[in-house]
């Protein structure tokens, strides 16, 4: 038995502010989540378990929740003092020597203090401390590294009312998409598709993928990339999609990189979303090359992350081994920029790659002169 993070030690109050914060823009979705069990899961689901940092991060809202709900109206006198005592050593000055004698001192040095790093970091390690339980210690699953985060992830229809339509250069992107997917030539089925920045890349692909998922129960994804947070984020992304489909929807998602899966779990026929990162599968190959066979039997769509890195000499290799074939494979690929026109030899091999012979579907022309509305380049 181990102590470890549990969300069921988190009360209802926190847990659903922390999810609160999550689904600012469409809170209507958590009146479905009225089990305990569900809160939970979802707040596992959104933040990790333990709560992760660059998770939080991704939420700024989710902070001020750990703070003014679970530290300034949860926490004990001694959470606050062992807390207090981490941050004042950063301080200097008469911060660092304030007498806080009770819990109205705690909570009123806390609720002074501005955001720093010290105080982040401090405050997540003492809201994992106080919501712990003795859980039993599972043995270290086959292709899993010790301490890796969840590698396998489910995301499941729970047939939430449809999401708020798309911006129009999203729909445009998703219609360009659709149009290269029913090309007849294998090397006809590959695109680019250029969003700046905060224009929603990551949405629109998922949005598009869940769709052909939807229709192909024996469809697969492989997504590359040369992060692996830009992995989690997406994974993230397909769990919060996939809710507004039909309970029947069930598919199981693996994150391939150094700290999750190993390569060799590609073989895992129930994956049907593989996310995986360029370096991981150069590593190892031969290995990588054998597995990336098996697992394009199946109809797979294949989307690069961050395009413009794509021209690495590693990463061409890879591409060139998962090209379009005669058994029907896509290659779709979401990047923020290969538009420059000044681009490097690497850019370039990765701006050819990708290559069709038609359009490709760029709203960053358009968005110089008007905020999100999407345009098709040659």
């Amino acid at each position: 038995m181990r102590m470890k993070f549990d969300w069921h030690q988190v009360s209802d109050h926190v847990v659903f502010q922390l999810l609160l914060a999550a689904y600012a823009t469409e809170p209507e979705s958590l009146e479905r989540l009225t089990d305990p069990r569900q809160t939970r899961a979802q707040a596992h689901a959104v933040y990790g378990t333990p709560p992760n940092r660059v998770r939080l991060d991704k939420t700024p809202a989710a902070w001020d929740v750990l703070r003014r709900h679970w530290l300034m109206r949860e926490a004990t006198t001694t959470q606050l003092a062992e807390i207090a005592s981490v941050v004042r050593r950063s301080l200097s000055g008469t911060h660092r020597t304030v007498n806080l004698r009770n819990k109205s001192d705690l909570r009123a040095f806390f609720g002074s203090r501005t955001w720093t790093e010290t105080l982040r970091g401090t405050l997540l390690t003492g809201f994992r401390r106080a919501h712990r339980s003795n859980q039993p210690v599972h043995p270290r699953s086959v292709g899993m590294r010790t301490g890796a985060a969840a590698s396998v992830r489910l995301f499941a229809g729970e047939g939430l009312p449809s999401r708020t339509l798309l911006h129009p250069h999203q729909q445009t992107a998703i219609a360009g998409l659709d149009e290269l997917s029913r090309a007849r030539k294998a090397e006809r089925r590959r695109g680019l598709v250029v969003l700046p920045t905060g224009a929603g890349k990551t949405m629109t692909a998922v949005t598009w993928l869940m769709g052909r998922m939807a229709a192909n129960t024996r469809l697969r994804v492989l997504r590359l990339a040369h992060q692996e947070e830009l992995l989690t984020q997406a994974a993230d992304t397909f769990v919060r999609v996939a809710r507004h489909e039909p309970t029947s929807f069930v598919r199981h998602l693996r994150v391939v990189s150094s700290g999750h899966s190993t390569v060799s779990t590609l073989h895992d026929d129930k994956v049907a979303v593989a996310m995986v990162t360029w370096q991981s599968l150069n590593r190892t190959w031969i290995r990588s090359e054998r597995l990336l066979t098996r697992f394009a039997k199946r109809s797979t769509i294949v989307v690069v992350d961050e395009a413009h890195h794509a021209g690495a000499a590693g990463y061409q290799q890879i591409l060139r081994k998962l090209g379009p074939s005669s058994a029907g494979r896509s290659t779709a690929l979401t990047s923020t920029a290969v538009t420059a026109n000044h681009e490097s030899p690497a850019v370039g091999r990765a701006r050819q790659s990708f290559r069709s012979g038609k359009p490709s579907i760029d709203p960053h022309r358009d968005l110089m002169s008007r905020r999100r509305s999407p345009s098709v380049r040659r």
